[in-house]
């Protein structure tokens, strides 16, 4: 591989990571709102033991680790692009749920999951497909300026 060519593919893997941290902080975010208030809205969580944001961080950061590797597995497996962008966001989405304590201490095992992301399936949706037009549009606009003109 030339050095265009992994300077080309590192811009992509790093656009990649910051629509999958952007998924993960977005719907961390809505569900935040969301369970305290019932409304639609945008909140970084501060959990009550800590000083700081560094939880929202940590869990966008977890959710967007999981879903380049996800995303490595689909390019492994040589799907299409659109397609394992996102299943790599719905991974991100998944991993980058807030702590389920900040909702209560009561929380049985397999709820969680149920309650933060199985019960919410048109926000996913919404997170999932917003984030994999934005990647088809970028990389639309980068095939377009790598094109010479004429």
């Amino acid at each position: 591989m030339s050095g265009a060519a992994r300077t080309v593919r590192l811009v992509g893997t790093s656009l990649d990571a910051m629509l999958l941290a952007a998924a993960a902080a977005l719907y961390n975010g809505w569900l935040y709102v969301h369970l305290t208030t019932g409304r639609t809205g945008f909140a970084v969580h501060q959990n009550v033991f800590t000083s700081g944001h560094d939880e929202f961080l940590f869990e966008t950061v977890v959710g967007m680790i999981a879903g380049l590797a996800v995303l490595a597995l689909v390019r492994l497996a040589r799907l299409p692009s659109v397609v394992g962008f996102g299943l790599a966001a719905v991974a991100s989405v998944y991993m980058g749920l807030p702590e389920a304590t900040l909702f209560g201490t009561t929380w049985a095992p397999w709820e969680a999951s149920r309650e933060l992301f199985l019960a919410h399936p048109g926000a996913v949706t919404s997170v999932v497909v917003l984030v994999t037009l934005l990647r088809q549009g970028l990389w639309g606009i980068a095939r377009g300026v790598r094109r010479p003109a004429g």
